[in-house]
């Protein structure tokens, strides 16, 4: 509301890293789930999808070889499993397409199907996503994320903390300036 009122002409935008991390978490309630419903009928199975955890998280382009076999087993062993998996691949590369019409189409369809992955989470993360749907989509169309001013955030918490504070405000500023700007610092040899 208050950017709206501000900057009228602005475009919010969702940002990637939040919106894959919502789907791997609701990918993560499902396997939690179905990891507790398996311990009483087959312990085994329950310690095998245990250690599938690790290769669930892990983005695409991270994988081992052996996540990647992993994997391929669980399309073979929990087929509702691995459907929700893809599911959140789909996401994920929908965040990296450059083609906001074909964007739209996919987010469309993935937004249609999440309700039909088999946990509660994917029921709100769809809801969710509807309600986004134009920042998700300027999001692909500017290519913007929080990424940097995240960094940024972390970077000037852990100043803070390891002055354990400053009595002015201008001595953390000045304390930013030095250590994110490009500042060349001449030392005395």
């Amino acid at each position: 509301g208050v950017i709206r009122a501000r900057a009228p002409r602005a475009e919010v935008c969702a940002d990637p890293f939040h919106v894959v991390a919502a789907a791997r978490f609701a990918l993560d309630r499902l396997r939690a789930a179905q990891w507790q419903r398996l311990r009483a009928e087959d312990p085994p199975g329950a310690r095998w999808l245990r250690g599938a955890r690790f290769a669930l998280r892990r983005g695409a382009g991270r994988r081992s070889e052996a996540e990647r076999s992993l994997l391929e087993e669980l399309a073979e062993v929990n087929q509702p499993l691995y459907r929700a998996h893809l599911w959140c691949d789909q996401l994920s590369a929908l965040m990296q397409m450059t083609d906001t019409a074909e964007a739209a189409v996919l987010l469309e369809a993935l937004i249609q199907e999440a309700p039909t992955l088999g946990h509660r989470r994917f029921e709100v993360l769809a809801r969710t996503l509807a309600r986004h749907r134009q920042g998700i989509l300027n999001t692909i169309t500017h290519r913007i994320s929080n990424g940097r001013i995240e960094a940024l955030n972390s970077t000037v918490r852990l100043i803070s903390h390891r002055a354990r504070g400053f009595r002015h405000v201008d001595n953390l500023i000045a304390m930013i300036h030095l250590v994110c700007g490009r500042v060349n610092v001449e030392l005395p040899t």
